[in-house]
């Protein structure tokens, strides 16, 4: 479990021909990372393995398979791969997208995962419209935080659950 982890030094990696290298400057923590560290996920990655799946960060290198790359070193990049609890990750291009102007390496390092659920589940998936409401299960959660503001933007009214009054804070 998450007590079993411990902080090492490891080798400089190196990226392969079709991944993007990338210096860690921050990253999150998902429910699913949790269950990863406890051996509870459905895809455990073979052992020995770096947790952490978001990162934000800059590119270190580009992809030596790719004759224009979308991102060109010094970067600010975030994005989803194995191993962004580590100082450098490796990722693929359609694993990764520019830092928003303006935005910080923390404010980005969550959004790969949680942003694009709550937006697949409420714009693709229920086509949400201004005037209507939502109910958000777990909305003190990374995926239901992301949920409850893309539902605001759309003009929606929300009506959110959490697990504990300490999460409603």
């Amino acid at each position: 479990g998450p007590q079993d982890l411990i902080v090492t030094d490891l080798p400089n990696l190196t990226s392969s021909p079709d991944t993007y290298l990338i210096a860690v400057h921050a990253a999150a923590t998902n429910f699913f990372d949790l269950l990863q560290i406890r051996g509870k996920y459905q895809h455990q990655p073979p052992l020995p393995w770096i947790a952490g799946a978001e990162f934000a960060g800059v590119i270190l290198s580009t992809p030596s398979s790719r004759k224009t790359p979308r991102f060109k070193q010094g970067d600010r990049v975030f994005g989803s791969s194995q191993g962004g609890y580590a100082t450098q990750v490796c990722a693929r291009e359609e694993a990764l997208m520019p830092v928003p102007s303006g935005w910080g390496f923390l404010d980005a390092a969550g959004l790969m995962v949680t942003a694009p659920t709550g937006y697949a589940a409420l714009v693709l998936e229920a086509r949400i419209r201004k005037g209507e409401w939502v109910l958000i299960h777990a909305a003190a959660g990374g995926v239901g935080l992301a949920a409850v503001q893309i539902a605001k933007a759309f003009g929606a009214t929300v009506i959110a659950t959490a697990g504990s009054e300490r999460k409603f804070e």
